[in-house]
């Protein structure tokens, strides 16, 4: 199953949703060799010009960290944690420029981040 049809099956990919995505689960390590890029589509009935930058950039951002490093340790262990805390720096570089982006995460999880579980939980987040 590809990203896209994962997101047509699914509630909308949020940027955990997409981070956790494992898109080479079906492929053969001879497969996995074959894979020259990915995209980050944003279907066009959920945005409009006011929010196409809020949606895209954490999204398009857990799409590049996934298929570049992918979503685990060498230990096999998610990296949710360390992705979390690059994907709020990424978000805040966004807003520092002028580009708008979506708050990764309520407000209340910035001030309680234990609270929200953003630094414990490295399974998967569906």
């Amino acid at each position: 199953m590809t990203l896209v049809g994962s997101y047509r099956r699914s509630k909308r990919p949020t940027w955990q949703r997409i981070y956790d995505f494992d898109f080479a689960a079906n492929l053969t390590a001879e497969e996995s060799k074959l894979v020259l890029g990915v995209t980050a589509p944003l279907w066009g009935e959920q945005v409009d010009d006011s929010v196409i930058s809020g949606k895209l950039w954490p999204r398009a951002a857990s799409v590049g960290e996934l298929t570049w490093s992918g979503n685990r340790d060498a230990n096999g262990a998610k990296r949710t944690t360390a992705f979390t805390q690059r994907i709020a720096n990424f978000r805040e570089y966004l807003l520092a420029n002028g580009i708008g982006a979506a708050p990764i995460w309520p407000k209340y999880c910035l001030q309680h981040p234990h609270a929200c579980d953003l630094y414990y939980n490295q399974t998967a987040i569906a």
